[in-house]
């Protein structure tokens, strides 16, 4: 059984959807869905379905509202437990649950630079919302925790919006938050992000329209001008401050697998590896070779490793897929689209043709900026 709160009530049982009748059966479901694994008290649940102002049978009628909610599927979740009652359901069960989990897991990969996984696992996480939290249900309570929901929404939103401009993706973030900004009309982080997505995206005019019409909703809605950050930003948007242009932090970042913790064998040919790029002076490509399975991967991961300290700019690792089973290699188009994106070049800079996309390749990074790399083959 799963429960539903991010949008209208939903309750599923199996392939079908349970029917909850009533407001005060739909507000008791909506307070024990939000406490999902701990016991609500008979007066939580009045307060709940009254907001405050109960009849003097308010208790009996939330009881009859729980008799009535047992002869439903519900019921098999639904226990008596001291002064209340309990929703038995796992926190993945109910669906804010799942999106806090996705949440988490967006930080954790966040705080080790897993920029491409943080970003879809927000993603996902903003998918599992249907609409405006709880809405339908009404009353204070649920109100109130319908707010904490959007809370974390927006967070989410533009926790996803920075790491995707880090990732290049402006375009992107530029169609989806035209649509949150008219959810959150207020939200002056948000419009910033807009509006930086906008710039980026070669859509200047459209940045400076998004900055007056947060600077009158504000002014009608508040009756004060935006903060002296968005201010600052739509003046350096007007002066097309450089600054403001993609700057990736990928490549200050080390894309390389995790290196094992205790290399052993092939110490002779990583010290050839070392010694060849020892020489100074000279670009050297290496090529290590050699049938699937004897570790070519793993030297070169634990070189590049070795190696990183030189690169400062960053380091980056590519799979070209020649032995997985199931999937075709990559393609040279495939994998310098892999890399430009890895490096932040935008989508609206990455051409169709090899050609194209290698004299991009070649001319993307600054003089003086170079990256290790390793790869699979």
């Amino acid at each position: 059984m799963e429960f539903g709160i991010l949008g209208p009530l939903e309750v599923r049982h199996g392939d079908g959807q349970v029917t909850i009748g009533g407001t005060k059966q739909r507000r008791v479901v909506a307070t024990l869905a939000l406490n999902a694994g701990r016991v609500v008290t008979l007066g939580q649940l009045v307060d709940a379905v009254w907001d405050g102002e109960p009849p003097v049978t308010a208790r009996k009628q939330v009881q009859n509202a729980v008799s009535a909610l047992r002869r439903t599927p519900v019921g098999a979740a639904l226990a008596a437990v001291g002064p209340g009652y309990v929703l038995r359901v796992s926190v993945e069960q109910v669906d804010a649950g799942r999106f806090d989990r996705c949440l988490v897991e967006a930080h954790a990969a966040r705080a080790r630079h897993d920029l491409m996984r943080a970003a879809e696992t927000l993603r996902a996480g903003l998918a599992i919302w249907r609409g405006p939290a709880l809405a339908g249900v009404g009353g204070r309570t649920a109100l109130t925790a319908a707010g904490q929901l959007e809370e974390r929404r927006l967070s989410a939103v533009i926790a996803w919006a920075e790491i995707s401009l880090e990732l290049g993706s402006h375009g992107v973030v530029a169609d989806e938050l035209s649509a949150e900004l008219d959810r959150y009309p207020l939200c002056e982080p948000l419009a910033g992000l807009l509006m930086l997505a906008l710039y980026r995206a070669g859509r200047a005019a459209e940045s400076l329209v998004c900055y007056q019409r947060i600077r009158h909703t504000i002014a009608e809605d508040l009756g004060v001008d935006p903060g002296p950050e968005l201010q600052s930003q739509y003046q350096r948007i007007l002066a097309a401050d450089p600054a403001l242009n993609h700057r990736s932090e990928a490549l200050q970042r080390n894309y390389l697998p995790r290196d094992i913790g205790h290399f052993t064998g092939r110490l002779a040919e990583l010290d050839r590896l070392m010694s060849v790029a020892d020489s100074g002076g000279v670009t050297v490509i290496q090529a290590i070779d050699g049938m699937s399975g004897v570790g070519k991967t793993t030297i070169a991961v634990h070189a590049a490793h070795r190696f990183a300290g030189r690169f400062a700019d960053g380091q980056l690792f590519i799979d070209l897929h020649g032995h997985t089973a199931g999937r075709d290699p990559l393609t040279a188009e495939e994998a310098l689209d892999v890399l430009l994106r890895a490096i932040g070049v935008p989508d609206a800079r990455i051409p169709k043709s090899l050609d194209e996309r290698a004299a991009v390749w070649r001319g993307s990074s600054p003089e003086g900026e170079s990256c290790s790399s390793s790869t699979m083959r």
